[in-house]
């Protein structure tokens, strides 16, 4: 059985993604960067190798150095600490149950991204249902709206600012729940986790045009919801 521990979440932060979507050109215009999946880290399929010979302290090991990623997507794809933390724990029990599989033919973190993915699709049908009709505010609980690391260290220097910080986080993420889910998988994949066009790609099993294209939609819906932020 994985352990299960809650991440110390090194979270990218909303306010760096808000600026990054400003100034983010068309998706057609982007270098088209290397379609072949990235290879997998050395270290890496020598942990999944000790972990197939029964070496429990592999996943661990797995755990520890990746949790942090798979929380922050995981956050970004539901909004709420309460369905990330579910969706984290799926994907552990599903990542320690599958783990046997893995050949490195794509680098771990693709692996484990696309395995996020899909459990976040899996699950959109039953949380759209649940969550219908919800609006969020910026009365909410803050404890619940922001990662873990984002609540721990704030750098603003002033009430002010510590304010208008919650109030960007708040709103990126928003404007991230509202988008259509194949765009929200893009955009929090190419512009809040920084990954390479060729390792989306190969996460979603999808071809470069259509990351491109899912990628300039939401880019500029997200544009359209964040205008007053981001003029």
């Amino acid at each position: 059985m994985p352990r299960t521990t809650n991440p110390q979440m090194q979270a990218s932060s909303p306010a760096t993604a808000t600026a990054a979507l400003a100034s983010a050109s068309a998706a057609s215009s982007e270098s088209e960067g290397n379609s072949v999946p990235p290879p997998a880290r050395a270290g890496d399929l020598e942990l999944v190798e000790r972990h197939r010979k029964g070496d429990p302290s592999a996943f661990v090991e797995i755990v520890d150095f990746y949790s942090n990623l798979l929380y922050n997507i995981a956050f970004r794809m539901t909004g709420n600490r309460e369905d990330a933390l579910d969706l984290y724990q799926e994907v552990l029990l599903k990542v320690h149950h599958s783990l046997g599989t893995f050949r490195g033919q794509a680098s771990l973190r693709t692996w484990m991204y696309r395995i996020t993915v899909n459990s976040a699709r899996n699950r959109a049908r039953w949380w759209s249902q649940v969550k219908r009709g919800k609006t969020y505010s910026l009365d909410e609980a803050e404890e619940d709206r922001q990662p873990h690391s984002e609540r721990i260290a704030d750098p603003s220097p002033s009430p002010e600012g510590r304010a208008y910080a919650s109030e960007i986080r708040v709103r990126v993420q928003q404007g991230l729940d509202r988008l259509p889910l194949e765009q929200r998988v893009v955009v929090v994949l190419r512009d809040v986790e920084g990954l390479e066009y060729r390792e989306i790609v190969s996460t979603l099993g999808i071809l470069l045009g259509t990351v491109k294209s899912r990628l300039g939609r939401g880019r500029a819906a997200l544009r359209r919801q964040l205008a007053d932020l981001v003029q």
